[in-house]
């Protein structure tokens, strides 16, 4: 699938970004709202809405989004939306019991691999693996990738 990282842009943007590259979906890392999201998902956009975390999991704001949104994409919340290279707690997850399937992310690497392996929540989907595993900025490292992907699957 084609996904289009977008932060706080106005819908328009994103819905012509969408069509101008053949997006299947978007991640939204900003201060979308929830009416952002569903407006966008009911366009036929697969919605991946990153939610940041800290200390606790946000449970309080995810209930507004979870008929807006396809996915939750959990991430460390940082100065900067996305990209911080750091984990938060994956114990946190304990408290997520919404039917939404969510993207685990955040500073992941290789040995990272088993620990997730081991993770047994029923809503977890995906792994958004990135900087840890590049070579230099935008270049992954494929023998480190496919050695994650193994350990996942064993």
């Amino acid at each position: 699938s084609r996904i289009g990282v977008f932060v706080d842009k106005e819908p328009k943007h994103i819905l012509a970004k969408a069509s101008e590259y053949s997006l299947d979906g978007i991640q939204l890392h900003g201060q979308e709202s929830p009416e952002v999201c569903g407006r966008l998902k009911a366009s036929g956009l697969t919605v991946i809405k990153a939610i940041p975390v800290k200390e606790e999991l946000p449970t309080s704001i995810l209930p507004a989004y979870e008929d807006q949104c396809d996915y939750f994409l959990f991430d460390t919340k940082g100065k900067l939306p996305g990209g911080n290279g750091v984990r938060f707690s994956w114990s946190l997850l304990a408290d997520y019991n919404l039917s939404t399937p969510f993207f685990l992310s955040g500073g992941i690497c290789l040995e990272d691999a088993q620990e997730i392996a081991n993770l047994k929540h029923d809503r977890l989907y995906a792994v958004d693996i990135n900087s840890r595993f590049e070579i230099r900025p935008a270049l992954k490292d494929i023998n480190q990738i496919s050695k994650f992907i193994s350990t996942l699957n064993s």
